[in-house]
């Protein structure tokens, strides 16, 4: 009878023997002004610019619906209703960003970052504003960590490969949608 060899998952303590520790999430921490739905508007462009840049600054490459996100409920704005909306799409109109396209989403990129070589990949974090939907991941992030995975576990196969790889990066539940995102970043990696 053949011995069944069991390839066993990555712990927490090996991560950190084999020194694949990656950095976590960060969030730009911006000050809530509480603004009326429906004033927002008329409320400054610049004051919201300012946000977008700052936001950019500290979590780029940034899906552009986060982004959004993260500065209009910055003005204690829950959800952008059709103002809302209309007043944030008139503003990224007039702003210019590096932009890569991801199935259905935009990434921002600061002017710095290349889409081509970026290195990182970071992980979510326990605290709301420091997880993120898969979604809101460039495949990038995703492929590096496949790389990370890949070099000290050599011998995994792809479906144990994704799988550590979206648990370092902070996804213990493998939905369709993480799923989804890890097998376009093992695409992107075997090719």
């Amino acid at each position: 009878m053949a011995k069944r060899i069991t390839k066993k998952a990555i712990t927490k303590k090996q991560q950190e023997e084999l020194n694949i520790q990656i950095p976590l999430y960060k969030y730009a921490k911006l000050t809530v002004e509480t603004v009326d739905p429906d004033k927002f508007s008329e409320f400054s462009n610049a004051a919201i610019k300012k946000r977008i840049a700052k936001v950019i600054a500290a979590e780029a490459p940034i899906s552009k619906s986060l982004l959004q996100r993260r500065v209009v409920q910055s003005y204690g704005i829950a959800r952008s209703g059709v103002r809302v909306q209309a007043k944030m799409d008139s503003i990224f109109a007039k702003l210019t960003f590096k932009e890569t396209e991801q199935n259905e989403g935009t990434f921002i990129w600061t002017e710095d970052q290349d889409p081509e070589t970026y290195p990182l990949c970071r992980a979510s974090g326990e605290k709301p504003n420091t997880r993120r939907d898969s979604q809101d991941v460039p495949v990038q992030e995703a492929v590096n960590a496949l790389k990370l995975i890949q070099e000290v576990k050599p011998e995994y196969g792809k479906d144990q490969l994704i799988k550590e790889a979206a648990t370092l990066m902070g996804y213990t539940r493998q939905g369709s949608n993480v799923s989804a995102l890890f097998e376009q970043a093992y695409e992107k990696l075997v090719k």
